[in-house]
This record gives structure tokens, C-alpha cells and sequence, in this order.
């Protein structure tokens, strides 16, 4: 039992990473314009930060764990990262509301004058 111990304790720590540092990254980063990049950037940039090996698990675990990332990061996949470049990322953006049409006609029709 204690040996399945050291190793869940050891995959556990395989993805602990610092977020504050994760996070002056990817604000470096994005200050640069530099808003898509590969995990393989990012794990250069990370150990030059002093963090060990980086890669998606990591990312996902301090994604998953802070706001401040999820705030800054527009999508991820097991390849790329890409961050938000505008503050319009944030906006979503509503559906056509066709009842709105329906009344401007209405009133073109209402308000249209005929041969008298």
C-alpha cells in the first residue's frame, strides 16, 4: 500500500505547477501580441522560469485551478494555446432577434399609404 502511495503522490506532483508563474508567462506573452502558441513554446518559456518539465497536464491542472488564467486563455487543445487579444473575446455576441423584423414591417405596412 505505501508504494501505490509514492506513486499517486508522484503523478500528482508530475503536474503541480506554479500558476503565478504560468500566468506571468502567458501575460508576457500576450503584452508581446504573441496570443498563439505551441505547449512546446510555452515549455521552453516555463523553464527558463525555473519549472520543470511542462506540457498539456500541467497547463490543464493549473487552468483548471486558476481564475486568473482562465481569464487571459481564449482556447486550448493538446497542441496550442490561444489567448484572449481583445477585451471583445469576453462579449457574446446575441442571435438576430427576428421578432424585431417582424415589427419594423409591421409598422412599414401600417404606415404605408396607399393610392387614395
Amino acid at each position: 500500500m505505501h508504494e501505490r502511495d509514492e506513486r499517486l503522490k508522484k503523478k500528482v506532483n508530475e503536474n503541480v505547477v506554479n500558476s503565478d508563474r504560468l500566468y506571468q508567462v502567458l501575460k508576457l506573452l500576450k503584452d508581446r501580441g504573441m496570443v498563439e502558441f505551441s505547449f512546446d513554446q510555452l515549455d521552453v518559456y516555463m523553464q527558463n522560469m525555473g519549472e520543470k518539465a511542462f506540457n498539456f497536464d500541467t497547463f490543464k491542472t493549473a487552468y483548471d485551478t486558476d481564475l486568473r488564467i482562465q481569464e487571459i486563455v481564449k482556447n486550448f487543445n493538446q497542441d496550442t494555446v490561444d489567448l484572449k487579444d481583445e477585451e471583445m473575446d469576453d462579449v457574446k455576441v446575441p442571435a438576430k432577434n427576428k421578432g424585431a423584423d417582424n415589427v419594423s414591417k409591421m409598422a412599414k405596412r401600417a404606415t404605408k399609404v396607399g393610392d387614395i
